[in-house]
């Protein structure tokens, strides 16, 4: 059997080559979708703990927490998510009761077309500092 070519199956090979590429690119690409997903959450998780503990600290205020934060997901040159993976995401930062609490609400855009946005929404928390006086 070896270098007999059968009448009728030319190329048939090369189909079954090109379907079985064409899937494989398509789960390859998912599961890279997946890990830019996962790192823009990540970034974001980041972002709102260092906003919440700088806003906490006695010297800073809810808008330092909410500009830091910014500055990590967008900052010039510098930012985690520069491009479309930063846009959309909106930073609010609040004191409530004794903790600065810092909010991130987005979504995640997948790259192929017809499935919809994988919503999320993140807090960081930190304890305010207060002074105390001393005697």
């Amino acid at each position: 059997m070896s270098g007999k070519r059968f009448e009728g199956q030319a190329g048939f090979t090369s189909l079954q080559f090109a379907v079985l590429a064409f899937f494989t690119m398509l789960m390859f690409a998912a599961v890279v979708n997946l890990v830019a997903m996962q790192y823009q959450r990540g970034a974001v998780r980041v972002a709102i703990d260092e906003g919440a503990r700088l806003g906490a600290s006695a010297a800073h205020s809810e808008a330092d927490c909410e500009q830091l934060s910014d500055s990590i997901l967008r900052g010039d040159g510098s930012g985690l998510l520069r491009g479309t993976l930063g846009e959309g995401i909106k930073i609010h930062c609040e004191v409530i009761r004794s903790e600065m609490v810092a909010t991130a609400v987005g979504s995640s855009a997948w790259w192929f077309g017809g499935l919809g946005d994988v919503d999320f929404a993140m807090e960081g928390r930190a304890v305010v500092e207060t002074f105390e006086e001393g005697p």
